[in-house]
């Protein structure tokens, strides 16, 4: 037992020694002000929300939503109010330090962090100031306590959904093409969803009614989709479904994007832009295709495009909602594989890492501020909002929780 003791102490010193080599960045013994969280740490964290939630194929309107709302709950308490616009903004928003909050300087944070597109961060600043001036910064400590969940994130959807139900932002809009993930499939209890228009339909939605089993047999088979196709797609009745005709039903009746509507008509169709019962029997077996396999056959289809030109996922809706509906829906399918680095959970995951002797977040400030973001995303991918503060943290990182840990990592 005192070998043990004695083990313990020596190598306390040892991790001790070793951050003092690596510019006593890791120092258990001191804790610097919570309000001094590095810039180091800032930027590291920052490229992880990039990386995995606000750019290129992982970006998505919720993402962007959830990322914002882990943001503004600074003291992890579930409620939102004046102390946390207080020490987010000065640190993060005000980029002059003159004590106010303008214009240009509230685009260029959402924009730049949060991916969040230009129009609507406008017109968000608009909805805070309506003549248009700066905010005293000073002033943001008088807002008064809002439930995280709840209210505020109904307001943050409340605003969203005003921007997008204004002249073609609904279809144009990046953070728009997203909306209905938001209020059909993760946040519809928000009153705010209330002003939603039911008739957009999600990804999800789309590609499940796309082809129906008339009979119920759970097979779609080679007679129904000929029905279907001399029924409901060639409407000239020449008994070709050509590409334009194609495409327009799926535009018009499942919503689907041209995009993606001529993808697969190139896999059906033999080349000639006459899709017919032929074509029909060299793909589908005489036996049929079991419905379940639809919604993943057209979720493979779907990936495909918006891989094959990324900038898609910018202008076209499906591609819009393609990571969201992957992760939720479709996390085992192959092309879906494309998200494996995408959403919240890997974003906890890179930050996390941060924390490791050599990380940026290395020291004990940043170390409590990365423990305190991973608490934020729990809050946000959890049914309920549970607080967890910096007092709770301080609580565990005592000196029997150390030699703890010690104890786990050598065996003894």
């Amino acid at each position: 037992m005192v070998v043990d003791k004695l083990f313990m102490m020596q190598m306390s010193v040892v991790v001790l020694l070793i951050c003092f080599v690596a510019g006593a960045r890791c120092d258990f013994n001191v804790l610097p002000p919570q309000d001094a969280i590095s810039d180091e740490c800032v930027v590291a964290m920052e490229t992880c929300a990039a990386k995995h939630v606000t750019t290129g194929r992982c970006k998505t309107t919720m993402g962007s939503l959830q990322l914002n709302l882990i943001r503004v709950d600074v003291d992890n308490n579930c409620q939102v109010n004046g102390s946390d616009f207080a020490a987010e903004v000065p640190r993060f928003y005000d980029i002059d330090n003159d004590g106010e909050l303008c214009r240009n300087e509230w685009i260029a944070r959402r924009t730049r962090y949060f991916g969040f597109s230009t129009t609507l961060t406008d017109f968000e600043f608009n909805d805070f100031s309506q003549s248009g001036a700066c905010l005293k910064t000073s002033d943001l400590a008088l807002i008064p306590d809002m439930d995280l969940r709840s209210v505020y994130s109904n307001n943050a959807v409340v605003r969203l959904i005003n921007f997008c139900n204004q002249g073609d932002n609904m279809k144009t809009n990046r953070d728009c093409l997203g909306l209905p993930t938001i209020c059909k499939e993760k946040r519809p209890e928000l009153d705010a969803c209330r002003q939603f228009d039911p008739s957009i339909k999600t990804l999800k939605q789309k590609i499940d009614v796309v082809f129906i089993d008339v009979d119920g047999d759970g097979l779609v088979s080679q007679q129904e989709l000929d029905n279907d196709f001399t029924t409901n797609y060639d409407t000239d009745r020449d008994g070709c479904v050509t590409q334009v005709e194609w495409t327009g039903r799926w535009e018009a009746v499942f919503g689907i994007s041209g995009e993606v509507a001529t993808y697969v008509y190139v896999f059906f169709d033999g080349g000639n832009n006459c899709l017919n019962r032929t074509d029909i029997d060299l793909i589908v077996p005489p036996t049929g295709i079991p419905t379940t396999m639809f919604p993943d056959i057209l979720i493979t289809d779907v990936v495909t495009v918006c891989e094959k030109k990324p900038d898609l996922y910018e202008t076209n809706a499906d591609c819009a909602q393609a990571v969201d509906t992957c992760l939720t829906y479709f996390p085992e399918n192959e092309a879906c594989s494309a998200y494996a680095q995408c959403g919240l959970n890997r974003y906890t995951e890179c930050i996390s890492g941060l924390t490791s002797l050599w990380g940026d977040c290395c020291s004990k400030t940043d170390s409590i501020e990365v423990e305190l973001e991973g608490r934020r995303v729990r809050n946000q991918v959890a049914p309920a909002c549970e607080p967890y503060t910096i007092e709770d943290i301080m609580a565990c990182l005592n000196l029997q929780n150390f030699f703890r840990k010690m104890s786990g990592w050598f065996g003894y």
